[in-house]
């Protein structure tokens, strides 16, 4: 049987998930269940198929996972999506949105939820939010509370609270 995943699995981290390429999704499995197949596909068409779902709703949910990676941008997000980046950017206008400030958003979120729930060093939470550095993290952070993140978290710990 022909050996699917190449590399070692990591733990310990904030995102539970398998990154793969598109071409990947194609490769048959030898030994493939047709009928768990058919199931997959199923539950599959049903999530892409929920009207309530908004693009702004599925650009978060990409965001999210990509902002550790370092490659959170609005062109990975739509290929992710398979649609062109400004089309992409008309919907979001549409929900009164834009990538940047869903970027913000997530981020924002993020950081309160391992500043106050984690003892993670700063640089690690720099690097799971997408920054290039502690010191971006830290001029990002800074204009947010208008305080340093290690302040933050001091005065923060163990409760969650949102940005004014």
């Amino acid at each position: 049987m022909p050996m699917l995943i190449r590399r070692a699995c990591l733990t310990n981290y904030d995102v539970n998930g398998l990154v793969c390429g598109a071409k990947a999704l194609d490769t048959r499995l030898p030994k493939g269940d047709p009928v768990l197949a058919r199931y997959a596909q199923q539950y599959l068409d049903s999530i892409l198929e929920h009207p309530h779902v908004t693009t702004a709703d599925n650009v978060r949910q990409f965001v999210r996972a990509l902002l550790p990676s370092g490659r959170c941008s609005i062109e990975q997000v739509a290929q992710h999506l398979g649609m062109d980046r400004r089309t992409i950017g008309r919907h979001l206008a549409n929900d009164a949105e834009t990538f940047s400030s869903i970027v913000d958003a997530v981020q924002l979120e993020l950081a309160t939820r391992y500043l106050t729930t984690t003892d993670r060093p700063l640089a690690d939470v720099a690097d799971l939010l997408g920054f290039s550095g502690l010191s971006a993290l830290a001029r990002w952070f800074s204009r947010r509370f208008d305080c340093s993140a290690s302040a933050w978290r001091a005065a923060h710990r163990g409760r969650m609270v949102l940005a004014r």
